[in-house]
């Protein structure tokens, strides 16, 4: 673990922008991602017309974090952000004259967002990427597959994915390994990844990266100029996939098929899903995806009493025998009143 630098004494004269400075140097060990979020939350505070730093910040609170437009996760996290740094306003002299006891801004308690797909939709967002890369015959195309495919089968996040190097990539004991710096938690992990479509899309990823860009420390999901792939262009560029993903499901289904409503996070959300459901121990789940607390693991649970309730339904427990149509596939009878 580094050790923190020496901190210079901040003044008055300071402005947000060299406070945070200061605040982000004396933690070294945060995650790139983190230093990135911090700069991008606090310059959205101060970037509100009329406040002014270490004068009057208790009278935007209301329009910053209880907007309802909000998102219980999105202001959790301009809550836990905005909080570490004016605390540490507070100890170095600035803010002195705010209000508002910072404690007192709670958060808010948030549900994992989970999706589900069935068999036929997974099918046809795998589907959608090969026929991406047929017609598109693009190093975007390849490694959209790979990133899509490898964080179904991994769970690991898109900022993890991003920051991916060849280096990273172990075949032999058949793990990912994610580095502190681009870990959320600022903590490495091993991933497995033993999907053989998942290993196969890699491999061919890796040997086209090579074949392009000659250098085995730009990202291995990096952009056509061999830089790191901005979030922004993933999430277009994922939402263009799954439009096609929809457009198999259509011809499939009919018109009737629902949209896939999905965004790259979803996709560490189906692999938990998808994990829990085909009965993966827990801990297993939660030390792949990197959860500090088995509590969030937990909230995909849902989806194992789903896979219970399935099986118990093939069954008819009085009888002792096996039912030729599961209880879930037939008509439920309404209950008189």
């Amino acid at each position: 673990m580094a050790r923190p630098k020496k901190l210079r004494m901040l003044t008055e004269e300071d402005t947000w922008e060299d406070t945070l400075e200061v605040f982000l140097r004396g933690k070294p060990d945060l995650a790139e991602t983190t230093r990135r979020d911090y700069l991008r939350l606090v310059r959205a505070f101060y970037s509100q017309p009329g406040v002014r730093f270490g004068k009057n910040e208790e009278s935007f609170f209301n329009s910053f974090f209880r907007d309802p437009r909000l998102k219980p996760r999105t202001r959790n996290n301009r809550i836990a952000y905005m909080k570490a740094f004016w605390h540490f306003c507070l100890k170095q002299g600035i803010l002195q004259g705010m209000e508002i006891d910072l404690d007192e801004i709670r958060k808010t308690k948030a549900e994992v967002r989970v999706v589900w797909l069935d068999q036929e939709e997974m099918e046809a967002l795998l589907e959608s990427l090969d026929v991406r890369l047929e017609r598109l015959d693009s190093w975007a195309a390849l490694r959209d597959r790979a990133m899509v495919i490898l964080a179904i089968t991994s769970g690991l996040r898109t900022s993890e994915l991003r920051g991916l190097k060849i280096g990273d990539v172990s075949y032999e004991r058949g793990v990912v390994h994610v580095r502190p710096e681009i870990a959320k938690t600022s903590k490495a992990r091993a991933v497995p990844f033993v999907d053989r479509r998942a290993r196969k899309a890699l491999a061919e990823t890796i040997a086209m990266h090579r074949r392009l860009f000659r250098n085995d420390e730009a990202p291995i999901f990096c952009n056509e100029r061999g830089d790191e792939l901005k979030q922004e262009a993933y999430f277009r560029r994922f939402r263009a996939i799954c439009s096609e993903a929809e457009e198999i499901l259509r011809r499939k289904r009919g018109p009737g098929a629902r949209e896939l409503r999905l965004t790259p996070y979803d996709l560490r959300h189906l692999f938990a899903a998808r994990s829990v459901s085909m009965g993966q121990d827990l801990e297993l789940v939660r030390e792949t995806m990197g959860h500090q607390s088995i509590l969030t693991t937990q909230q995909y649970m849902a989806f194992g009493n789903r896979r219970i309730v399935e099986e118990y339904g093939k069954l008819d427990l009085l009888e002792g025998r096996k039912l030729e149509k599961p209880v879930s596939e037939r008509r439920a009878r309404r209950l008189p009143s």
